[in-house]
């Protein structure tokens, strides 16, 4: 009788090392899983700065030519205004000048 109660004794024994065994199995693993789940979440907030960075880097060349064709188009429309306007202004400095010159003329015989 007292054979089998140690023998009892030593099953539980063994089961409670095998649990213990597993515990400790467990906590491990799950140690091990989190530092795994820690380096994946940290390389994804990289990758998402480097995607952002890269991101809002191509905006600014892109927000930038386009300010240089719009100062362009602008400085060009100005251009063409100025030289489709070149002959109407002579003409008007003359006329102006003319006028001047004629009352001043004027004047002067008086």
């Amino acid at each position: 009788m007292k054979e089998v109660v140690d023998e009892i004794l030593a099953a539980e024994k063994r089961v409670e090392q095998t649990l213990a065994d597993a515990r400790h199995k467990a906590a491990q693993i799950r140690r091990e899983s989190e530092k795994e789940v820690s380096a994946i979440v940290t390389a994804a907030h990289e990758e998402a700065q480097r995607i952002i960075q890269e991101t809002v880097t191509s905006a600014r060349k892109e927000a930038e030519a386009s300010r240089e064709k719009a100062l362009k188009d602008v400085e060009s429309g100005n251009r063409f205004l100025r030289e489709r306007s070149k002959d109407g202004i002579n003409a008007l400095v003359d006329e102006v000048a003319s006028l001047i010159t004629t009352s001043a003329f004027s004047e002067t015989q008086r």
